[in-house]
């Protein structure tokens, strides 16, 4: 009698299968892995930038402080609403640097206090403000040959 040879899937084509999924395996890792490195730097620029801006606000609370100080200051010594302007100004300006291209701005607006516990200032804007444009990188790599 005739054997009927089926068509079957030989040895090697498991083997190919095993090797193709390991792989596919070991590539996605590799790339998951870059991502999770790529993240971390990321990350760690993020809280670099938050660190400083935070300081910053800080150094901006503490400026803040002093010109509260000085306003009371002129409030005593001032024996009317113009002399307290004339010593004050109507607007005072904060600067405090975050890094080589940016600063904190602090605009106060000065205010003459008609009661006891009324402010001597109001804050008109509190933002960051672009003081500088960094270098640009117009090098190209080019392949010359």
């Amino acid at each position: 009698m005739k054997k009927k040879q089926g068509m079957g899937i030989s040895i090697g084509s498991s083997t190919l299968l095993l090797i193709f999924v390991v792989i596919s395996l070991v590539s996605f890792s590799v790339l998951s892995l870059s991502s999770a490195i790529t993240d971390k730097k990321f990350t760690e620029k993020i809280k670099q930038k938050n660190l400083t801006y935070y300081n910053a606000c800080n150094m901006a609370e503490e400026q803040l402080k002093e010109l509260d100080t000085a306003l009371a200051t002129a409030y005593i010594h001032s024996a009317s609403e113009e002399e307290y302007y004339e010593q004050t100004g109507k607007e005072a300006t904060i600067a405090v640097p975050t890094s080589a291209y940016q600063e904190l701005q602090v605009k106060v607006e000065c205010l003459y206090p008609m009661l006891e516990g009324d402010p001597y200032y109001k804050i008109i804007s509190y933002s960051l403000v672009n003081v500088d444009t960094p270098p640009l990188d117009e090098e190209l790599m080019l392949f010359q040959p």
